[in-house]
């Protein structure tokens, strides 16, 4: 409008092309600064040096340049006077830290011409690796936006894709950072320069990730204009790797994550030391687990070995029998140890999947009874590394949740069951198994979200009303049988399964104002 023929105004141009009024020609930039030759129409070419780097300050300074020499200032002058005082603010391209090996910048980027520009001027240092860490600034911007997004990333090698942030706005669907992630996904599978991006619940997570993976080379570009900045120090106080962690197959997926400190447990003694010291995460089978692109950073273990894989029967009268079983049991075939001797009272987990320990720690059941309705006792180590039996009063088990447990580690269970024959409960079993939904020949760790209770209606119903039956991300999908399952293919990223879930809890949100809980087990 300034530029319209109505306010008759001077129009000035920039640039690179040979008819602008400022041409800039044989541009140079370097780790640090930049020198180019800029001419103006009627006056002798200068050479101008900065000392900010990156092609967009050159057209940035050229502009100042112009501004100036338009409102009377000479054009040495002008550009004499810049070369002296051309510097960026804050969290713009701004080096934190002095890391000898590596290098973390901060930028206040949030849109895709700022960010293309970011990655440009980062390429002109001298790099192995540039790792990004982006957090989108506003939902209604991510929003409109958000095809542009992809590209602007092209050159970024690992990007870490980090929650909205809301600058005071309610999230919106379809301006989320799982909304983005499908943008990218769906970009990259057409451009393989679009970086496909690490999917994170939380900057801490991010953090997390981007620490385990630094190598000495890596250039770190931590991107937005929210509370990103503040995990920079943190990052370049990191002592780079040499080995990148190993990536596993973790949880019920089978999607790949890393998980730098996981271990095999064998004996009391190594359980008792790591739940001692703290910051530890269990995993038994991993059939309800989720492991999120992000990895695992807290010591994962798995118990495992004679210690904790056993079933042993410590009561057998003609009415009852009382069984211990190991954390580490294997939940079916401990359900063919009763079945094969009689012991009724667990038919209905038939067809559930996992270690006994698992089924305890989400007290797993179905309609028809939970593990725990069947349990005396837990023998389990403390927070202080003590042996305790535990009550099953004490547990205060209640649907899909063990509260009783938490800070502690089961290492055996003690159930009570009736007294059968075995035909009869192998009867019952393949009754509850004509009831239950086949899952054989996919990957999935089941239902996804809880259902809400009642009054409420189930998840399975709460998600198909939502429109979720046959979503996909990736390799990643909704199956078209239940509304509150998801299936990955062989090639679906973690980041696939998150984003989905992300996904269909907010059009559950949206569509009927239930917030829908997890009932996967998410380790993070």
């Amino acid at each position: 409008a300034v530029a319209s023929e109505k306010y008759k105004a001077k129009v000035v141009s920039y640039g690179l092309n040979p008819d602008c009024d400022y041409r800039i020609f044989n541009s140079i930039t370097t780790e640090l600064s930049c020198s180019f030759m800029l001419a103006k129409k009627g006056e002798q070419t200068v050479n101008v040096a900065i000392g900010v780097p990156g092609r967009h300050n050159i057209l940035n300074a050229t502009a100042a340049i112009a501004a100036a020499c338009e409102s009377g200032v000479g054009f040495k002058d002008a550009c004499t006077a810049l070369e002296k005082t051309a510097a960026l603010p804050a969290r713009r391209f701004e080096r934190v830290g002095n890391p000898s090996d590596f290098i973390v910048i901060s930028d206040y980027s949030h849109h895709p011409t700022e960010i293309a520009a970011l990655v440009e001027a980062a390429h002109n240092l001298p790099h192995r690796r540039i790792i990004g860490i982006f957090e989108p600034h506003r939902y209604t911007r991510t929003k409109i936006l958000m095809s542009s997004f992809p590209s602007a990333f092209i050159g970024v090698d690992v990007l870490v894709l980090c929650p909205v942030y809301s600058a005071s706005e309610n999230a919106i669907c379809g301006g989320t950072s799982s909304d983005l992630y499908v943008e990218f996904r769906t970009k990259a599978a057409d451009d393989i320069k679009i970086p496909l991006p690490i999917l994170a619940k939380s900057l801490e997570t991010a953090t997390a990730y981007v620490k385990a993976i630094l190598q000495p080379g890596d250039i770190v570009l931590v991107i937005g204009a929210g509370d990103v900045n503040t995990i920079a120090p943190e990052i370049a106080a990191v002592h780079p790797v040499t080995v990148l962690p190993q990536e596993l197959r973790l949880g019920a997926f089978g999607t790949v994550a890393i998980a730098p400190h996981m271990k095999a447990v064998r004996n009391v003694e190594e359980l008792q030391h790591i739940v001692k010291s703290g910051d530890f995460c269990v995993i038994a089978g991993g059939t309800n687990s989720f492991v999120p692109a992000t990895g695992c950073h807290a010591k994962l273990i798995r118990l495992a070995g004679s210690r904790f894989d056993f079933t042993s029967v410590l009561k057998d009268t003609l009415d009852e029998v009382i069984v211990e079983v190991g954390a580490a049991e294997q939940g079916p075939g401990f359900l063919r140890f009763c079945s094969e001797r009689g012991f009724s009272g667990l038919e209905y987990m038939a067809g559930i999947p996992g270690m006994c320990g698992g089924w305890l720690a989400m007290n797993a059941g179905t309609r028809l009874g939970t593990f725990c309705d069947s349990i005396i006792s837990v023998d389990a180590v403390s927070p202080e590394g003590v042996i305790k039996t535990l009550d099953v009063t004490e547990l205060n088990a209640s649907y899909r949740s063990c509260p009783g447990l938490k800070g502690h580690i089961a290492i055996s269970i003690k159930i009570r069951m009736c007294k059968s024959t075995p035909a009869l409960v192998r009867r019952a079993m393949d009754e509850t198994l004509t009831h239950r939904m086949d899952f054989s020949g996919i990957r999935t760790g089941g239902s996804v979200f809880k259902n809400p209770g009642e009054p409420l209606p189930p998840s399975g119903m709460i998600l198909d009303r939502a429109g979720c039956k046959g979503l996909t991300i990736g390799g990643a999908y909704v199956i078209d049988r239940h509304a509150n399952v998801i299936a990955a293919e062989q090639d679906a990223t973690a980041s696939d399964v998150y984003a989905l879930m992300h996904i269909m809890r907010e059009r559950a949100y949206e569509s009927s104002g239930i917030r829908l809980e997890p009932e996967i087990r998410i380790l993070n």
